[in-house]
């Protein structure tokens, strides 16, 4: 899940790794606007379920005073 508050919007990129050191993409960009909430990721389930780690990594991020939370639950 990913949401903006404060205003703004924000990108983030979920990547995989299964030894913590080699990541991955895993499927596309997450985009979202401020008052807008993205539930996950739309990747197939072969793809989500093999990986040991996980993270995300925020590629931009606009507005004053806008933060991005990205939760990762599986």
């Amino acid at each position: 899940q990913v949401v903006v508050t404060g205003g703004g919007a924000c990108t983030a990129q979920i990547i995989g790794s299964n030894d913590g050191v080699n990541w991955e993409n895993v499927g596309s960009a997450i985009a979202v606007t401020a008052g807008s909430v993205h539930g996950g990721l739309s990747t197939p389930g072969a793809l989500v379920t093999r990986w040991a780690f996980w993270s995300a990594v925020l590629t931009t991020l606009s507005g004053t005073g806008a933060t991005c939370t990205v939760s990762l639950s599986g």
